[in-house]
């Protein structure tokens, strides 16, 4: 019960919000294209066009059909899949844990920072989340039919949604190849024969393994002398029924794609491109930090710490883990792979929000190993207490100001929004055009997109060097504003009213009029 009540009370309560960052162009603008054009093409302009197939803004676009175009409406269309997300997350726990703590592990799950700060925005990444877990559920009880789904929504979603079906194929394959050699019953140790679960779904059983294959502890055998590719075929067919739902939409969508554009991914015009160049070792080895940094940040850090302290105990005594276990470490394993690829080769793709899966992943094989290697149960439960703690923390790890940061990826965006209100309410009394001030992402995109109002006038975009504008508005959320300008503003301009809540501050400057200002 504990669980729904923190993502109800994060959902209600942010229920009317505008949008915000990246969900301004990945569900306002592609949901209004398509609400606007009454849903005539299935492709985006170039200028919105994300490379991936825009299914989550029609979804979008389809609830301002049924409901209305409102906020409320928008935020409640992600209703669904936040408790969707829950509820096979509540099942996922059930199946790998004792009954007495498996709301504890849902607990530990969902509050981690990025998941809520998701959870309050209209974003695609709830889908990513739910189809994520339901996904993971169905994999854990080779529940192929559901596997197909799940991998069907989450192709759909973005390129991210492709790259983590990939994730789910790869992992399946190495653990088909590999098979476990010796079984374990989980929580069962000899000196505490008092953890052995009660839930029967509990009892253990390699979970990769289908029905048929149950009796074979070894995994699906193979006859003596085949050779690796005919193995590889055997693999190759087996996941056709599952993975071939989600392949075949894709490539369709991509062959189509590539006839009326000449592209698929990204191209050198798209408004983010630079986001996409490849970079040097320099550049690698910064992203390699930055990635380090996703993983510890938010209060994570006491998950990985907690995982590496496990590890080396497992190294040091060699208890061994189960096959559920094992499951869990590789497909964590191979989404770092996956994920650290983009992350480390490309200029900035390493957002928090991008990495959510493999969050998920980390919080739950540290937790099931810490059931599985330490015997004091109370024990354990004060380890999760404290991990909870530190992941609830992560929405207070601002930085300083000179530092970019992932406001999209906790709470504390959340002063933000009644700022900006108040900022703009201030604007419109003192009849200030909004052209005549200057701002940066994610406050210079059109009000139409971002509060879904009828005004599609909007703030100016502040440059590097000098600035047209009368007023500039300022806030620690605004990760682009240029320093230079803002150190400028703080010597030379006037303070006109200077806004503060929580951790967010907004400032709005007004520009000397004895320096030719207009």
């Amino acid at each position: 019960m504990l669980p729904w009540l923190l993502v109800a009370a994060v959902v209600l309560a942010t229920g009317g919000l505008p949008f915000f960052w990246d969900t301004l162009q990945l569900a306002s603008r592609h949901a209004h294209f398509f609400y606007e054009n009454r849903f005539e093409s299935l492709f985006l302009p170039n200028d919105m066009d994300s490379g991936h197939i825009p299914a989550f803004g029609m979804y979008v676009a389809m609830a301002w059909q049924l409901l209305g175009r409102s906020l409320w409406v928008s935020h409640l269309a992600m209703f669904p899949f936040v408790a969707g997300t829950l509820w096979f997350t509540r099942r996922i726990a059930g199946r790998l844990f004792p009954r007495e703590q498996a709301w504890l592990v849902t607990l530990l799950m969902v509050a981690d920072a990025t998941l809520l700060a998701q959870f309050s925005l209209v974003s695609p990444d709830i889908w990513i989340a739910c189809f994520f877990t339901m996904a993971l559920w169905a994999f854990l009880e080779q529940k192929r039919k559901t596997m197909a789904v799940a991998f069907l929504f989450l192709a759909l979603t973005s390129m991210r949604g492709m790259m983590i079906v990939a994730a789910f194929f790869l992992t399946e394959a190495i653990l088909l190849f590999f098979p476990e050699k010796r079984r374990q019953d989980p929580f069962l140790r000899p000196d505490d024969p008092s953890m052995r679960p009660q839930d029967p779904s509990l009892q253990p059983q390699d979970s990769f393994l289908r029905p048929q294959d149950r009796s074979n502890p070894q995994g699906p055998s193979f006859p003596e002398g085949r050779s690796f590719l005919r193995q590889g075929l055997s693999i190759l067919f087996r996941a056709l029924p599952v993975y071939l739902p989600a392949a075949l939409p894709v490539l369709l969508y991509l062959g189509a794609h590539f006839l009326r554009t000449g592209w698929v991914g990204y191209h050198p015009d798209m408004p983010w491109a630079e986001h996409f160049a490849r970079v040097d070792l320099t550049g690698f080895l910064r992203n390699l930090l930055i990635f380090t940094w996703r993983l510890a940040d938010q209060g994570r850090l006491f998950i990985w710490i907690t995982g590496a302290a496990l590890l080396l105990r497992a190294l040091r005594s060699r208890p061994g883990t189960t096959p559920d276990g094992r499951l869990l470490i590789t497909l964590t394993l191979v989404l770092a792979a996956v994920f650290s690829y983009s992350a480390l080769t490309y200029r900035n793709l390493a957002g928090h929000r991008y990495l959510l899966p493999l969050f998920l992943m980390a919080a739950l094989t540290v937790s099931y190993h810490l059931f599985l290697f330490v015997a004091n149960k109370h024990r354990v439960v004060l380890v999760l207490l404290f991990l909870l703690a530190g992941e609830l923390s992560g929405h207070f790890w601002v930085y300083p100001d000179s530092i970019a940061k992932g406001w999209d990826a906790s709470l504390a965006y959340l002063p933000y929004q009644p700022l900006r209100r108040d900022m703009v309410r201030f604007l419109q009394e003192k009849d200030v055009p909004p052209e005549t001030v200057g701002t940066s992402f994610p406050n210079n995109i059109s009000f139409k997109y971002i509060d879904l109002s009828d005004d599609t006038r909007s703030f100016g975009t502040a440059g590097e060097q000098g600035t047209p504008f009368r007023y500039l508005l300022w806030s620690n959320v605004f990760n682009d504003f240029p320093e230079a300008l803002k150190a400028e503003a703080e010597a030379e301009w006037k303070v006109v009213r200077e806004l503060r809540c929580v951790q967010v501050r907004m400032i709005l400057y007004e520009k000397p009029v004895s320096a030719g200002a207009h």
